[in-house]
């Protein structure tokens, strides 16, 4: 990546498994994006991936383009990234949530880390003329919300707060902590006298359940190749034009059948049920499965 994340705030625990901060040895968690080696042994041993027809076998990368195509269609049917990617959110205001130490949700899940939170305007004057020639310019940042002030304890979820475990306004009671600074906080007791606006933060984060070391959970790699292999069945299968067939001639019979579309089509089923199945537990675990908001 391009940006610079030695100032982003890390989560405070791991993504997956869900806010861990240490763990025993034993079996793995992560492990490599999955490959077409591990994907033939894992989903198709034993069964030979060539058409019956022209007698082509599917090349190590023709098994990268399934892989390929089957992680974006993953990302599409569970809401969720896999590799890392950074997003710049454009968030309402809300006067209610705001009074809930600036409760926000965000759409995309996990977030691993924030780069900026920021009050921006709607206009790009004012930045840099690199800015707003580059092909996503942000606009021009109003107040910039400390990193330290940001809560990141449900951050997997989609859920960022500012600074909900010591007093930020005045108005909350309590002293103000010497390392804030009471201008930041005057300026938030402000904001919060506002009424709903429908684009006020700016929210710039890292999605993704992909490691910065190149690793992803196991499950992930799971439901990948379910998917994959799903595709994959879906293109040979139209291929067994003919499935089995019977000569009888002055009282001699030939049978000849072919298994393998019946093993084929057998696996799918499977392979379907177990994909609908993990896709509903990745929700589950990154709160995607029901969505609230406020209007």
């Amino acid at each position: 990546m391009s940006q610079d994340l030695s100032k982003a705030k890390k989560g405070t625990g791991s993504v997956f498994p869900e806010k861990a901060i240490d763990a025993v040895g034993g079996f793995e968690r992560l492990e490599p994006l999955l490959g077409p080696d591990e994907f033939k042994r894992r989903f198709f041993f034993g069964i030979p991936l060539a058409s019956p027809v022209t007698k082509e076998t599917l090349t190590p990368d023709d098994l990268r383009d399934f892989i390929k195509r089957a992680a974006n269609a993953v990302e599409l049917d569970s809401k969720v990234d896999i590799t890392p990617v950074i997003r710049r959110h454009r968030l309402p205001f809300d006067p209610a949530l705001f009074a809930q130490w600036a409760h926000m949700e965000i759409p995309n899940r996990p977030i691993q880390k924030v780069i900026k939170l920021a009050i921006a305007s709607a206009s790009y004057a004012g930045t840099s003329i690199d800015n707003q020639n580059s092909d996503h310019p942000h606009s021009g940042d109003i107040y910039i919300v400390p990193n330290e002030w940001v809560e990141m304890g449900n951050a997997v979820r989609g859920i960022l707060n500012i600074n909900p475990m010591s007093p930020l306004y005045s108005a909350s009671g309590g002293t103000m902590s010497g390392a804030l600074s009471s201008q930041g906080a005057a300026s938030l007791l402000l904001i919060g006298q506002g009424t709903w606006l429908p684009a006020f933060w700016t929210a710039e984060l890292l999605h993704g359940f992909c490691t910065e070391e190149g690793n992803v959970p196991v499950i992930i790699n799971e439901v990948i190749g379910q998917k994959a292999a799903m595709m994959l069945i879906s293109n040979l299968l139209p291929m067994y034009a003919i499935v089995s067939q019977s000569l009888n001639m002055d009282g001699l019979g030939q049978s000849v059948s072919n298994q393998t579309y019946q093993v084929l089509q057998i696996k799918y089923q499977i392979l379907e049920k177990e994909y609908n199945t993990n896709i509903g537990k990745i929700k589950m675990m990154t709160g995607s499965k029901l969505f609230s908001g406020s209007v």
